[in-house]
């Protein structure tokens, strides 16, 4: 019996001492070759960026990709040049081979060697490899969707807006920021277009999820764009999305009209829009909202006030002692 223990007490450290000593091996060897591909980057990306920025149409090394390390060379060096570079390295990737090693590595196991690939093609600029990309951002990963839509707005971005725009309202899983910063590396004019189609053509309940898009127009476009929905739509969710956009004086008279509204979510964010963009005259609009039945409507209110132009702190806490409310009273300012 105490043999048996023995036996088993030795096989349980024999078992866990292998087990570390894999997990070494493991991180050494990856350690290793992310030390191998720095020195591999490091060694040919200036020569690569000379190469880019001369007229000469030699290869600056010899090109024989055959590993992934090759296409983070050319993600890192395509990140750091302009256009026109990066279509002279993305016809250099076609003749040497880099579009079918990236294929490769996309077609592959490997999840990160995947992503890579995905990264690369956007910098190869093939237009063929469109239809292979499409399907992974589709996928219920979400970092791999969003590596593969923004892989397509560098394959072709007017393609790319209206693909995006309609997945975007049906991923809630997406980030807005991501998508503010994607879609904001292209033309504002060409996005400004995309967005109002989309926004007209889109499902009603899906049109508050697209709001928060018009952030990237030029200022004419949004503010036109923003009066016709919050005019026209009565979806609290839309009017809501809207009044978190408003900061021009052409904004407020609609804006004031929504601090009646049925809904408190609305009447709370009008109360914040006329605090961000009113004056003086909306403080009488403000005061009435100090006794509403809603505390994050008070509190908006007061906020509201608080940040008037014009409104001192005096007269503030002139207000808390004289208002007739005392919810209105109590709300902090």
């Amino acid at each position: 019996m105490i043999n048996t223990l023995i036996i088993a007490c030795l096989l349980g450290v024999g078992f866990t001492a292998l087990l570390i000593f894999d997990v070494i091996i493991l991180r050494l060897t990856r350690r290793y070759t992310t030390w191998r591909t720095a020195r591999f980057i490091e060694k040919r990306a200036p020569l690569l960026k000379a190469y880019l920025a001369s007229t000469s149409t030699t290869a600056p090394f010899k090109l024989t990709p055959k590993t992934i390390r090759w296409l983070i060379l050319w993600v890192s060096v395509g990140r750091a040049v302009n256009t026109e570079a990066q279509r002279k390295l993305a016809r250099l990737a076609g003749e040497r081979g880099l579009v079918e090693l990236a294929l490769t590595h996309l077609r592959g196991r490997s999840y990160e060697n995947k992503l890579i690939a995905l990264t690369a093609i956007g910098y190869l600029g093939d237009a063929s490899t469109w239809s292979l990309v499409v399907p992974l951002a589709y996928s219920s990963n979400l970092t791999l969707s969003l590596r593969a839509i923004e892989t397509l707005t560098h394959l072709d971005s007017s393609q790319a807006i209206p693909f995006i725009l309609d997945q975007f309202t049906r991923r809630v899983d997406w980030p807005l920021p991501f998508i503010l910063a994607l879609l904001g590396t292209i033309s504002p004019t060409l996005i400004s277009e995309y967005v109002r189609q989309g926004i007209q053509q889109t499902e009603a309940n899906k049109v508050p999820r697209l709001i928060p898009l018009l952030e990237l127009l030029p200022q004419k476009d949004r503010t036109a764009l923003l009066l016709h929905q919050m005019a026209s739509s009565a979806l609290p969710e839309t009017l809501v999305a809207c009044l978190l956009l408003v900061s021009q004086p052409k904004e407020m008279p609609l804006t004031r009209e929504f601090i009646s509204h049925g809904k408190w979510q609305v009447r709370a964010e009008a109360a914040t829009a006329l605090g961000r963009a009113g004056n003086q005259l909306d403080k009488a609009l403000l005061d009435v909202l100090l006794c509403d039945p809603v505390w994050w409507v008070r509190q908006r209110s007061a906020e509201a006030i608080s940040r008037l132009p014009g409104i001192k702190p005096k007269e503030i806490r002139e207000m808390q002692l004289i208002h007739p409310d005392l919810f209105g009273r109590g709300t902090p300012s």
